[in-house]
């Protein structure tokens, strides 16, 4: 079940029994493709939608939502660096 950041709820893979500092990086990579899913149309309309978000591709993807996710994409790229 996935639901929208903007009204204040949270992906499926932000849900956990821990705080989101507790993140892994499998779990970092699940939120980082779900956001490029979710924000594609706003953040980063110029790649692929059929990408494959790696790793490496997370930096790409933490600056595409702090620049044009608005308030629910910089919040959402705060999570994925801790």
């Amino acid at each position: 079940m996935q639901t929208d950041v903007a009204q204040g709820r949270v992906s499926p893979q932000e849900q956990s029994s821990g705080t989101s500092s507790d993140l892994t990086d499998e779990a970092r990579l699940r939120t980082a493709r779900w956001a490029f899913r979710r924000f594609h149309g706003q953040c980063f309309w110029y790649l692929r939608t059929d990408l494959e978000i790696t790793l490496a591709d997370l930096p790409m993807i933490v600056d595409g939502l702090r620049k044009n996710g608005g308030h629910s994409g910089f919040l959402l790229a705060a999570k994925l660096c801790r």
